[in-house]
């Protein structure tokens, strides 16, 4: 015999077509999670930061051509940024660990925010070289790594 009431069990198997679920009284779906402010926040900080890397992704990638015309320095770009990203995961781990993540993602974003201005100026003078490119794509991987490890670990924050 079962503690459940008349129409629980189908009710828990999704058997009679309501697809939510519900804790306290109150229905959980799909995006149940927008109703915390913090989330949003988070979802909109995550949604601008990646657009704005990819732009500059991009933009790197179409002016180290228009510099160079070589589909092999278009491509050691991106091993340099990938290596930057790669290398210093791990030790993204260890300082999310060990450093609050709230400090650390505004300050990795501060940090893309400051190198950006720089490098836009940069190219506002029209003074651009080769390897300011190279080392604008280098110093972006390490944002990208640390940005992508505390997104990644911010839902298991504990406390």
């Amino acid at each position: 015999m079962s503690d459940l009431e008349p129409g629980e069990e189908e009710r828990l198997a999704g058997l009679d077509g309501d697809p939510g679920y519900s804790i306290g009284g109150e229905k959980i779906g799909t995006f149940a999670s927008l109703r915390v402010r913090n989330f949003r926040l988070l979802l909109l900080v995550t949604i601008l930061s990646n657009a704005g890397q990819w732009i500059q992704s991009v933009t790197l990638s179409w002016l180290v051509y228009d510099l160079t015309s070589s589909g092999t320095m278009l491509g050691t770009l991106n091993v340099v940024r990938s290596s930057a990203s790669l290398g210093l995961t791990p030790l993204a781990g260890v300082l999310i660990d060990r450093i609050n993540r709230k400090i650390l993602m505004t300050s990795t974003n501060g940090w893309l925010f400051i190198i950006s201005l720089a490098f836009g100026l940069v190219l506002v003078s029209g003074r651009i070289e080769l390897l300011d490119l190279f080392i604008f794509t280098f110093l972006g991987g390490i944002s990208q790594a640390a940005t992508s490890i505390i997104v990644a670990a911010l839902p298991f924050k504990a406390g």
